[in-house]
């Protein structure tokens, strides 16, 4: 909690992390958990801390890449709530 009253979530990942955090931040709860559901169907982990199958890290440089490994067109982060764009 900052000074001023405003609640601040500080990380530190590293740069082949970075992608995959910034998509689990800027999206729904909701929408998070689809899209770990999606990567589940594929036989796939997908967190914060990257995409993996059977716990080898599959290297995405963006999270374009992300949303391609998943077989998804990109996502921007204002739309991801889990409205129905992933399916």
């Amino acid at each position: 909690l900052l000074s001023s009253g405003i609640s601040a979530d500080l990380r530190i990942v590293s740069d082949a992390q970075f992608p995959y955090l910034l998509h689990h931040s800027t999206g729904s709860k909701e929408h998070n958990v689809a899209m770990r559901q999606r990567a589940i169907q594929q036989g796939l982990k997908l967190n914060e801390y990257g995409l993996f199958r059977d716990e080898t890290n599959i290297s995405c440089a963006d999270e374009e890449a992300i949303f391609r490994e998943l077989g998804l067109d990109f996502i921007p982060p204002e739309l991801r709530e889990n409205y129905g764009e992933i399916e």
